[in-house]
């Protein structure tokens, strides 16, 4: 459900295409019906403070994506039924626990985290 894209300097169009095959991975490997990216933010930024900016114009560029994190956590934060969040490898969704942990106690509906390391090792942890 959530690709996020380290801020680099790759040009726009290498930034489309990898996000493009993240969303596309969690589509066909994950299952998943929803999903949101951050196409530009450090796995060290808090939630609540990634895509405020949406001057983006990638999001339009890009086939099967929701929106961004705000439009996640205004989901999260509607949804009645559990839901699993699903990111690739641990730094796609967060690189400090405390991140992690806040967005779990604002979010009740987060029913389970899914992080899918299938590139690397075949492997999916459930938390």
């Amino acid at each position: 459900r959530y690709a996020r894209k380290s801020t680099t300097e790759d040009d726009s169009q290498t930034r489309i295409r990898l996000l493009q095959s993240m969303v596309d991975n969690l589509i066909c490997r994950s299952l998943c019906t929803r999903v949101y990216v951050s196409p530009s933010f450090r796995a060290s930024e808090p939630f609540h403070e990634r895509d405020l900016n949406t001057e983006f114009v990638i999001y339009d560029k890009l086939n099967s994506v929701k929106g961004n994190t705000q439009d996640l956590l205004e989901y999260l934060q509607s949804s009645k039924r559990s839901i699993c969040l699903i990111a690739i490898d641990f730094a796609g969704l967060s690189s400090g626990s405390p991140h992690v942990k806040k967005l779990l106690e604002e979010n009740p509906s987060i029913g389970m985290i899914a992080i899918e390391l299938f590139n690397s090792s075949n492997t999916c942890y459930l938390l």
